[in-house]
């Protein structure tokens, strides 16, 4: 048999037909219970970031937020490195997805910002040995 040449019912028209006919609860109420109560809240001790207290945020909004969030500790970051005299080696942000037990909806549960500093430069205290 060829591939492609065996035929099946279960075409995606006759399936978007039949989806169209059943509605799951979820599409009748939008949002659920649980995505609709879910709170963010920052675990780190970087102050001045946003959500140091626990914060609801709409699910649609969650990607953006959480990101700017993010951005936020990399910009501290930056200014931590400057500040001490440091370099920042490099950056990683990474937004992390669950899925909700009640909807089975995949959102963004959080991020994590990881950085790599190095240690203030010594000024003036490079000798040439061979000099």
């Amino acid at each position: 048999m060829e591939i492609g040449a065996y035929r099946n019912s279960n075409n995606i028209a006759n399936i978007s037909a039949v989806s169209a006919n059943k509605k799951t609860p979820i599409s009748e109420v939008g949002v659920c219970k649980t995505c609709a109560n879910r709170t963010y809240q920052d675990g780190s001790n970087d102050i001045g970031v946003s959500f140091k207290t626990p914060t609801r945020i709409s699910p649609s909004n969650a990607p953006s937020a959480v990101a700017s969030h993010e951005q936020e500790h990399v910009a501290n970051n930056e200014r931590n490195a400057q500040k001490s005299g440091g370099e920042v080696l490099f950056q990683n942000v990474t937004l992390n997805t669950s899925i909700c037990p009640e909807c089975k909806r995949v959102y963004i549960s959080g991020g994590v910002t990881k950085s790599a500093i190095s240690a203030p430069k010594d000024k003036g205290n490079n000798v040439d040995a061979y000099a």
